[in-house]
């Protein structure tokens, strides 16, 4: 099982909207059987999910004590990949997260404010040894000042090529327990999706050594029947 982290300790900066989206193109993609892990006490991609009603990708809420003791029990139950999302301004639990990850991705939008504030959590992953892609979100400003924000990120990481743009509609999805892929699959942000999670198999096929998810498994194979599947689907943990 591959473990990715997303982490900011900036608030606003997409983090479980960015792990929903991912979680569904991930599982349409056939990288499942995957599990949300949700370390927030807000609670906001437990309640997307609770919302979204749909068994294919189950849901852990999670804490500090238990994290890794879970993703223990998620590995040996036979699941394939773990998305951790991370709450803001809580640098002990994204320690967490990230000693339990194997990449851990980081959303930045493309202003100063996001910029200045992305450093404490690049110092975090650079402590804690992990490889780092960076997503630029809610991408609305000029290319020229999109390729500022991406050669400034270089340095430390993965910069993910395609970034995903600004779409206010995703967070009417988000509401509905929906993504934009299946509200509105013709926007911009829908359509960069697919390519965005390619990339960051890429990104971590690259860092895995050729293994994306399990070994011997090729990018996009349909994924097998899980292991000593769990009679749960609904609230994992917690």
């Amino acid at each position: 099982m591959r473990v990715l982290a997303l982490v900011s300790l900036k608030g606003g900066s997409g983090k479980t909207t960015l792990a929903a989206h991912l979680a569904v193109q991930a599982d349409e993609s056939g990288a499942g059987p995957l599990v949300l892990m949700d370390t927030d006490t807000h609670g906001g991609l437990t309640d997307w999910w609770d919302a979204r009603g749909d068994d294919r990708i189950d849901m852990a809420q999670t804490n500090l004590a238990r994290l890794g003791a879970d993703i223990d029990a998620f590995r040996r139950q036979g699941y394939r990949l773990a998305m951790i999302d991370t709450p803001p301004a809580n640098p002990v639990v994204l320690q967490s997260a990230l000693q339990n990850a194997d990449l851990a991705v980081i959303p930045v939008r493309p202003g100063p404010q996001d910029l200045r504030a992305v450093g404490a959590t690049i110092d975090i992953c650079e402590r804690a040894g992990k490889p780092i892609a960076f997503v630029i979100n809610a991408a609305a400003a000029p290319q020229h000042r999109l390729d500022d924000v991406a050669a400034a990120l270089a340095p430390f990481g993965t910069v993910m090529p395609n970034h995903l743009p600004h779409c206010a509609a995703m967070a009417d999805a988000m509401a509905m327990g929906g993504t934009i892929l299946e509200a509105a699959p013709d926007d911009a942000a829908a359509r960069a999706l697919p390519l965005l999670w390619d990339q960051l198999c890429q990104r971590a096929e690259k860092n895995f050594r050729r293994t994306v998810f399990s070994a011997g498994a090729p990018l996009g194979a349909p994924h097998p029947a899980r292991l000593n599947a769990p009679a749960f689907g609904r609230r994992i943990a917690g």
